[in-house]
């Protein structure tokens, strides 16, 4: 008879090969509770498992692994929360603006490029959220409408401005980069801003993820 080994999903127990590796009973899991759950912690002996932990964890068997449990939460809840936080990631973003001028202005061109990164993270960050509004709401995008008018409109134009900024960057045209950064870009995120604020409350999720379905 196969050894088994047990793992604990949200306090219940679950019985698993105990010569698979973590990373393959992990992606069973995944299968399990999609669509409306996703892991959002792991537990090795009672110690949270950080994200680089967990690299090295995916590949060992869970016979050689001690105490594991498994924490999920509801995608919506999860992306609900996310659109919360939004308007406050825009209002950082706009402070770094601030800070990147001052770097330019400085001439600490290594460094001002190196936030410029950073706050590309944060706006992709923020498109994959635009995206979920759509993959996992009820309403398309087209149709989505804020305190400001149709959501696709505030979604195009950053789009041409980032367009413009990426090819003043790379030809390092930098007064064109600095003036659409502390202009036009400053503008849409205070747009976006009021974006996510409105559609935060007005999102409504698809019922294949929702736990109230």
């Amino acid at each position: 008879m196969d050894q088994l080994k047990e793992i604990k999903l949200d306090g219940e127990n679950r019985f698993f090969d105990a010569q698979k590796t973590f990373g393959a009973i992990a992606e069973e899991l995944k299968n399990v509770i999609a669509p409306k759950r996703v892991i959002t912690e792991i537990f090795l002996d009672g110690q949270a498992v950080g994200l680089i932990e967990e690299e090295d964890l995916n590949k060992m068997k869970i016979s050689e692994l001690g105490e594991v449990e498994l924490k999920t939460r509801n995608v919506s809840e999860l992306f609900r929360e996310s659109l919360k936080l939004a308007p406050q990631v825009c209002q950082a973003m706009r402070m770094d603006v601030e800070d990147i001028e001052g770097l330019f202005s400085e001439g600490q061109l290594q460094v001002a490029q190196e936030r410029v990164g950073e706050l590309t993270s944060l706006l992709e960050w923020l498109l994959q959220l635009v995206s979920g509004l759509q993959t996992l709401g009820v309403t398309k995008l087209e149709d989505m409408q804020f305190s400001k008018g149709p959501v696709m409109n505030v979604v195009t134009g950053m789009q041409e401005i980032l367009v413009q900024m990426h090819e003043d960057l790379a030809a390092q045209r930098w007064e064109k980069f600095r003036t659409q950064l502390s202009g036009g870009f400053t503008t849409e995120i205070e747009v976006w801003e009021t974006m996510f604020n409105d559609v935060s409350v007005s999102w409504v999720p698809q019922s294949n993820i929702s736990d109230q379905a």
